[in-house]
């Protein structure tokens, strides 16, 4: 498990090339100069030239991502913010306590609500409370998140006034933006439970366990579940990354001082180091929760642990 764990955590560096290639090449060709807008308007364009050339924003573009590689790769800098002039991974660590807290909030009510939907639904196959949930997964994941946020905001917010309308601060603040954030998580995960366990009740082993007569809780829990979880960890994991994708959305909603409210203000003022530092960060964020899953599956069915240490 440890020489597989170090395959794994060494193929992180080719996906932080590929990331920052790609982030870096978008920022190079977007419209909008940086400079200008932290120096302002009326500054002369012999000031704002000396600027760029200080910065190395006139090199040639690969002249420029070489530099920016090396000091990421070899220096473990991510640069320094052009706007606030703090070190980028400092502004990142600032922000991330409030996205990471928003994100596994979030991921645990989804785990929750799903699987126990799904569950319900599963062995209550094709009568009525099996469509409504079916109904209501659809629609979760159908609703837009950045528009239920608002909605959410008008009624229980504006209207009655029974919730804040941005922050994280106590356990009020954390309704909104967890319930926006986890909805469409709970809907997948729902599916993806319901769909499992169709397939694990089918087998003879779980007849046998019944036959025996066993409580329908414990066949349930000890024999279905347990054998259903494997595609139900891969929905989560694959699930926490966009929870960290789509903190973007709900943290600008909900004013949240996040990574994501971060990075969608860094990219107003072209704030590039700092947008380049929050990409890549959640890129490895989201690898490193795809080696743990992976890691969990062998725990949990130690015949893929051979499987993939093997391979």
């Amino acid at each position: 498990m440890l020489r597989y764990s170090i395959k794994r955590l060494l193929q992180l560096i080719p996906v932080a090339l590929g990331v920052s290639l790609i982030v870096f090449t978008l920022l190079h060709i977007s419209p909008g100069d940086p400079v200008k807008l932290m120096m302002g308007e009326n500054v002369s364009q012999e000031v704002l030239e000396r600027t760029r050339e200080a910065m190395g924003l006139n090199d040639p573009f690969v002249v420029q991502y070489l530099n920016y590689i090396k000091d990421v790769f070899l220096h473990f800098d991510l640069g320094e913010s052009y706007a606030t002039k703090q070190p980028v991974i400092e502004e990142i660590l600032k922000c991330f306590p409030s996205t990471l807290k928003l994100t596994l909030v979030s991921m645990a009510v989804a785990t929750v609500g799903g699987i126990l939907l799904g569950v319900l639904s599963a062995v209550n196959q094709n009568k009525g409370i099996d469509s409504v949930i079916n109904v209501l997964a659809l629609l979760g994941i159908s609703f837009p998140s950045f528009w239920l946020g608002l909605l959410l905001i008008l009624l229980f917010s504006v209207q009655l006034g029974w919730l804040p309308s941005s922050g994280l601060e106590g356990w009020k603040g954390m309704i909104l933006p967890c319930t926006v954030l986890s909805l469409q998580s709970i809907a997948s995960l729902t599916r993806m439970t319901r769909s499992s366990m169709l397939d694990v009740i089918r087998q003879d082993y779980v007849r046998t366990a019944k036959a025996k007569g066993l409580s329908a809780a414990a066949v349930i829990f000890f024999h279905e579940i347990k054998n259903a979880l494997i595609p139900i960890i891969t929905t989560i994991g694959m699930d926490f990354g966009s929870l960290l994708g789509g903190a973007v959305l709900c943290e600008t909603i909900f004013s949240i001082q996040g990574i994501g409210r971060l990075m969608v203000d860094s990219i107003k003022r072209r704030d590039y180091p700092v947008v380049q530092g929050c990409v890549i960060f959640i890129a490895l964020a989201c690898c490193l929760v795809n080696l743990a899953v992976d890691l969990l599956y062998m725990v949990i069915d130690p015949k893929l642990k051979k499987t993939k240490t093997e391979g």
